[in-house]
């Protein structure tokens, strides 16, 4: 817990310990000291044609335990993923729904229709369960969602992305963690049963999707180390859901996040990744080699802030080209680098503008919260407060591209 909080904590708890019994005596009830929110993810939950959110939340709670004169602090956490429902009356405002409980820490999240009925799922890693919690929506009350079920991954899954992998139409899920996972959709029973399978791929970090090299099959790219890893799906005649080859590129000191798209206007996608090391945080941009499809370029590389770990590609000016933003975990409060790119100069990046945390961004999405037209920042942050819920970032309607103070959610 934060030190000012658990000094109060300790003071105010073990002042009510002194003395006698000879008992163990639970002094207090279990108290809330603390609150991260590790990961977000948008989407339209509820069928309204407006965006929604869901974070996950690690709590933290605590209370003394005194025998005789001497008390200890025990300590436990709760797992949630909170939902927030945009406010159809009132664009630009939430609706909290009730959370979801997840078996362990959700350090990433994934949105996106896994049972083929036409309503978006969700699901989250559940770190030291090895595990990933899948949340099919109820379909007879949109925006709500159905008891979690558990699906084995790999040991600490941190990452997540789902997509169709193996040619059936039905979207499965990529798993980062002590290796690399793909948990194939049983096209039969969908979103209630995957089949696990390892590429072949050690430790890693964050994991994306999307066809990279133009075949009409998705591929996958993984952060490992100080590289990322493209495994392109093996091409036809090989049968869909395979794959054979990788190709490792160096990216930056400890790799955190990566993200896929088309940054320079030549429908080729391209990579951005974000570089927990060196000195400051960074990220690297990777441009695909149109002289060899699927292949990329040396990365060039952009200062961010202090221990970037999480990357977002999206359009946060009025000019269509791609632009980032990028979340910098640093215990100093951290920062949310936006990176515009550079309009004379497609596929280049102007300076990032910081904009501080709170007590260290874990993570950030772009999307518009307002109906406006305009992306806007969606931050996940540790709370100044244990109330205090994450905040979104408009972007200012009267200057594009620049972002205003925090507005919190309740």
């Amino acid at each position: 817990m934060p030190a000012a909080i658990a000094g109060i904590f300790i003071a105010v708890l073990l002042a009510s310990c002194g003395g006698g019994g000879g008992d163990s005596l639970d002094v207090d009830e279990w108290h809330n000291v603390d609150t991260v929110y590790n990961a977000v993810a948008t989407a339209d939950l509820n069928g309204d044609a407006a965006a929604d959110m869901i974070f996950s939340r690690t709590l933290e709670q605590n209370k003394v335990v005194c025998k005789d004169t001497d008390c200890d602090i025990k300590k436990r956490f709760e797992y949630t993923a909170s939902v927030f429902l945009q406010d159809p009356l009132a664009p630009g405002t939430f609706l909290k729904e009730p959370s979801y409980e997840l078996k362990d820490k959700g350090t990433a999240l994934g949105i996106d229709d896994l049972d083929l009925d036409g309503m978006v799922d969700f699901a989250a890693t559940q770190k030291d369960a090895g595990s990933i919690g899948v949340f099919l929506q109820n379909p007879g009350l949109p925006g709500e969602f159905l008891e979690r079920v558990n699906f084995a991954a790999t040991g600490l899954p941190t990452g997540l992305a789902i997509g169709e992998l193996n040619g059936d139409g039905v979207n499965d899920m990529a798993v980062a963690g002590n290796d690399l996972a793909v948990l194939t959709n049983e096209p039969l029973s969908p979103g209630s049963a995957f089949i696990v399978t390892h590429p072949g791929v050690g430790v890693t970090v964050a994991v994306a999707v999307a066809d990279i090299d133009g075949d009409g099959r998705n591929d996958l790219v993984a952060t490992s180390g100080d590289n990322v890893i493209v495994l392109p799906q093996d091409h036809a005649p090989a049968p869909p859901g395979s794959f054979s080859s990788m190709s490792v590129y160096a990216s930056g000191i400890n790799a955190a996040d990566v993200a896929i798209g088309d940054l320079n206007g030549d429908s080729l996608p391209d990579l951005v990744v974000a570089n927990q090391g060196g000195a400051t945080g960074n990220v690297a941009i990777l441009m695909q080699d149109p002289a060899a499809i699927g292949t990329f370029l040396p990365a060039a590389d952009y200062e961010t802030g202090v221990n970037s770990v999480d990357v977002e590609i999206g359009h946060l000016n009025d000019d269509a080209l791609p632009d980032l933003a990028v979340a910098n975990k640093d215990k100093d409060g951290g920062s949310i680098s936006v990176l515009l790119q550079d309009p004379l100069m497609h596929g280049v990046f102007l300076d990032a503008v910081n904009y501080p945390g709170q007590r260290g961004p874990h993570a950030v999405t772009i999307d518009d919260m307002n109906g406006d037209g305009l992306a806007d920042l969606v931050v996940a942050d540790k709370g100044a407060s244990v109330k205090q819920w994450p905040y979104i970032r408009f972007q200012d309607i009267n200057n594009p591209g620049v972002f205003l103070e925090p507005v919190h959610l309740e």
